[in-house]
């Protein structure tokens, strides 16, 4: 039921090292995010990436239904 928001690439791997599926794991793209975003294909394919962690957020909540 976690979910990892994070802006660099590290956030990421700490979201996977603790267990949850990538799916569960978000890159925002403010802060650090854009120029981690270049660097995250290879390393975490299908990474999904939002233009913040409020957008980010929203569709959290959209997938979990009421």
């Amino acid at each position: 039921r976690s979910w990892m928001f994070g802006d660099k690439l590290s956030d990421i791997r700490f979201g996977v090292n603790l267990g949850l599926p990538l799916a569960q794991c978000l890159l925002v793209l403010t802060g650090e995010g854009r120029s981690s975003l270049a660097a995250s294909g290879e390393e975490f394919p299908g990474l999904r990436t939002f233009p913040d962690i409020r957008l980010g957020a929203a569709a959290v909540l959209a997938e979990k239904g009421p």
